[in-house]
């Protein structure tokens, strides 16, 4: 997961982007790296988490079953790393 992360991470930096949406690994998070915003939904059944976009425009990730199932999904490493080309990615500029 850490290096499918750096890769789109390198590929909006690359193209001049402030950030990437990313979906289907359900590994959720909300984080910079490398002064690239990478965000990842995350999913319905493991952690219960979305991404969700405020009225301030403010990015958020969210857990319907609590604040903690997405730090402990994320603690666990039990997601699988993406099959290549299946991944659903969404790179924005602010």
């Amino acid at each position: 997961v850490g290096s499918y992360e750096a890769a789109v991470s390198a590929e909006a930096r690359r193209r001049g982007l402030d950030g990437v949406v990313c979906g289907h690994i359900h590994h959720p998070a909300l984080r910079p790296i490398e002064g690239v915003l990478y965000g990842n939904t995350g999913d319905w059944v493991d952690s219960c988490t979305a991404l969700v976009e405020d009225h301030a425009g403010r990015l958020r990730l969210l857990s319907c079953a609590g604040a903690q199932a997405a730090e402990e999904a994320s603690a666990r490493g039990s997601c699988s790393s993406p099959t290549p080309g299946t991944a659903d990615v969404d790179l924005f500029r602010v």
